[in-house]
């Protein structure tokens, strides 16, 4: 019996040692984000006008809505979409010589434009890769999980406690 247990227990700690292990090539090729999520709150690609409405009736974390008229509603649901309306356009692509390019939907530059910006980017460790733009400072992202179809990341800014994370989905 002991040894049974023994056996199960070492079959066990190879399949959660195997689960934790990403394939690294499946990161190659563009990625657009899909959702993006932080302290509940989500926002979808498919949901945009559903997920506005949410927010705005139920507030944040730590600061709920206390009372909204519908004109105030109306008003709020205008400026979240137009802040919104370009942040699905938002795109990585890596390829594997350690290359990668994004275009972020939502941070503009001092003349106010979007713009795709190029990097590299380096794994460290099984589930992270440190990646530099430009020349801005390196972000560090935590893959939480990665298939043929879906790469979910999440910062790994230990000063960022708004726990964001992104789910991309594979397009090329």
């Amino acid at each position: 019996m002991k040894k049974l247990l023994l056996l199960l227990s070492a079959c066990l700690a190879c399949v959660y040692a195997d689960a934790q292990t990403i394939d690294k090539a499946l990161l190659n090729g563009k990625w657009m984000l899909y959702s993006m999520g932080s302290n509940g709150q989500n926002l979808s690609r498919d949901s945009v006008d559903r997920n506005i409405a949410d927010l705005i009736s139920h507030g944040t974390p730590g600061h709920p809505v206390t009372k909204i008229t519908p004109a105030d509603s109306l008003a709020a649901a205008a400026r979240l979409k137009e802040k919104f309306k370009d942040l699905f356009k938002t795109y990585s692509i890596y390829d594997d010589k350690g290359n990668c390019t994004m275009f972020s939907g939502v941070n503009r530059d001092e003349n106010g434009n979007l713009k795709e910006r190029t990097g590299t980017y380096v794994w460290s460790g099984d589930n992270k890769i440190i990646q530099t733009l430009d020349k801005s400072n390196p972000e560090a992202y935590i893959i939480v999980s990665l298939t043929a179809t879906k790469l979910v990341i999440r910062s790994d800014n230990n000063a960022d406690k708004r726990n964001m994370v992104l789910e991309l989905t594979f397009v090329k």
